[in-house]
């Protein structure tokens, strides 16, 4: 029980030695140099809407907010350009929320450039005119003159389409959104092109109306800008289907593969992608409604992704998506392999794990009740040479409730207050390089 004490003084300690950045306004962009994380105060409104970018040349860039109370709403790892961080966030209520910028590795260390934008909207901007078709098409140009509001093009995509959309302006720094009917971030892009232009190479996830957002980074659009719409026929290519125990081979030379499977409510599935030449892919998840569920870059070994242990909802014909990390078509062939999985379940007490092997990647179920405290408990086989990292989801929760990450250390144990009645979710992930560890969790309630 000492132990136990000592390591959560540890880590409450620890938590509580972030670096205070001040605070930031919607607008705002500040440039620093990290030697710890450090922590940004910001007052937004109810259902106040921001974009947040995390940029740095000089660490793999990680981007979390939390509310006044401490808990953990919203992050981002890689949703940026590279090991760049962007999220969209929504306020739930009038308050001051923190921004952490941190390393995905652990602390943040070297140059680094925060930006925070806001919704704004524009609601006399042109409507783009509608684009359709999977075998090509026309190139649509739109030129604008923005006056510091967003300007929004609504185009209309078939699923699979692949199209190369350009915004290119000299007056100010271009930032290019993608947004689906319910005004939901997609995916963003700052300096894709050339110098401070944006470019984003987009496949649709399903027949739909899209926005495309003319913005600007740090700030308001003001100037002139010219935003480009270019199918890309043959860019995107659909293998066919596979089974649970498959594994097919998927041919070299297409930007983006789907391969799709049937799956019922309540299918657990592990899938994964082996590069023959090790290139370097990342996966995603797209459900029958269309909806990206998981995506993953290198939870598998070297630079392949890996699905595991994820728990499908609904019945119906699920997509798995793989591109090469670069956005340039991929000059190798690859494996795909699904498989029909199941949770671990750590609500017996205890269990073993190997992480390093096959995958970075493990997935634990506990069956936990609102308002107990439990101490969770991990004995590793030999001290951690790199960072592992926790989070703990629970059932109808979008982003983890709990989150830790240690390194250096053979025994870690924490105190978790469950907020929710039901199946809560643990993730571990390891990216360190002394091939595969042992791990045994287990979970005590606490009187």
């Amino acid at each position: 029980m000492r132990k136990l004490v000592t390591l959560l003084f540890t880590l409450v300690f620890a938590a509580s030695a972030f670096a205070q950045g001040g605070a930031i306004a919607v607008g705002d962009s500040v440039t620093d140099t990290a030697t710890d994380n450090v922590e940004y105060t910001i007052d937004l409104g109810a259902d106040e809407t921001i974009t947040i970018t995390l940029t740095s040349d000089e660490f793999d860039t990680y981007i979390e907010v939390f509310d006044g109370s401490g808990n953990s709403l919203n992050f981002d790892d890689d949703g940026g350009d590279g090991t760049n961080s962007a999220l969209e966030f929504t306020a739930p209520g009038a308050g001051t929320y923190t921004l952490l910028v941190r390393s995905f590795f652990g602390t943040a260390d070297g140059e680094y450039t925060l930006a925070v934008s806001g919704d704004g909207g524009n609601t006399d901007g042109t409507l783009g005119t509608l684009l359709g078709g999977n075998s090509g098409g026309s190139t649509e140009t739109f030129e604008g003159d923005a006056t510091g509001d967003k300007v929004e093009y609504d185009v209309n995509f078939e699923q699979g389409q692949t199209v190369q959309i350009d915004l290119i302006s000299s007056g100010f720094d271009a930032l290019l959104e993608i947004r689906d009917a319910s005004g939901a971030l997609i995916e963003s892009n700052d300096d894709g092109g050339e110098g401070t232009n944006s470019q984003i190479t987009f496949t649709a996830p399903n027949n739909a109306t899209y926005t495309l957002v003319v913005s600007a980074f740090g700030g308001s659009p003001s100037g002139a800008y010219t935003l480009t719409v270019a199918p890309q026929g043959g860019a995107t290519s659909s293998d066919g289907s596979i089974a649970y125990g498959d594994t097919v081979t998927v041919s070299a030379g297409s930007l983006v593969s789907d391969t799709t499977f049937e799956a019922s409510a309540g299918d657990v599935i592990n899938a994964f992608a082996v590069s023959a030449d090790d290139e370097d892919i990342k996966m995603f998840l797209i459900s029958p409604s269309g909806a990206e569920l998981v995506e993953d870059d290198d939870s598998g070994e070297g630079l392949n992704p890996y699905v595991r242990r994820f728990p499908l909802t609904e019945a119906g014909t699920y997509v798995i998506r793989v591109e090469p990390l670069d956005e340039v078509a991929m000059d190798s062939a690859f494996d795909l392999t699904l498989e029909q999985s199941e949770l671990l379940d750590l609500s017996a007490g205890s269990l073993t794990v190997t992480i390093g092997e096959e995958t970075d990647l493990e997935v634990i179920a506990l069956d936990v009740s609102e308002g107990t405290s439990y101490i969770v408990s991990i004995t590793v086989s030999e001290a951690l040479e790199s960072t592992l990292f926790g989070d703990i989801l629970e059932a109808g929760e979008s982003y983890a409730d709990l989150r830790f990450n240690v390194s250096g250390m053979s025994e870690i144990a924490f105190v978790y207050t469950a907020q929710t009645t039901g199946r809560a979710i643990m993730s571990l992930e390891y990216f360190g390089f002394q091939g595969g560890i042992d791990l045994t969790i287990s979970l005590e309630k606490m009187s």
